[in-house]
């Protein structure tokens, strides 16, 4: 995980990646995670493990920001395959 890390921010998006205080995670239970904000996008970096049979998950993404859909988690839908539909 330090690794992508610092690879996010010393990249080309890193001068302008600002860390953020909000819960960005879109409810999923990550084991450790980095997120931040950069123009109108979320970016998460982090770590899953959802079943002790599967292997760990570095997971990386990008989605839109949107402040109020952090209080809205609990009511958000998942797609027919499970997934969480906000990430891109």
């Amino acid at each position: 995980m330090p690794g992508v890390v610092s690879q996010l921010t010393s990249g080309a998006l890193g001068p302008r990646l600002r860390a953020s205080d909000r819960d960005l995670t879109g409810g999923e239970d990550f084991v450790d995670h980095r997120a931040w904000t950069v123009a109108d996008k979320a970016v998460l970096a982090g770590v899953k493990h959802g079943d002790t049979d599967a292997p760990v998950q570095l997971v990386v993404v990008l989605r839109a920001d949107d402040p109020d859909a952090d209080d809205a988690d609990a009511d958000d839908t998942d797609d027919e395959d499970g997934e969480d539909e906000d990430w891109l």
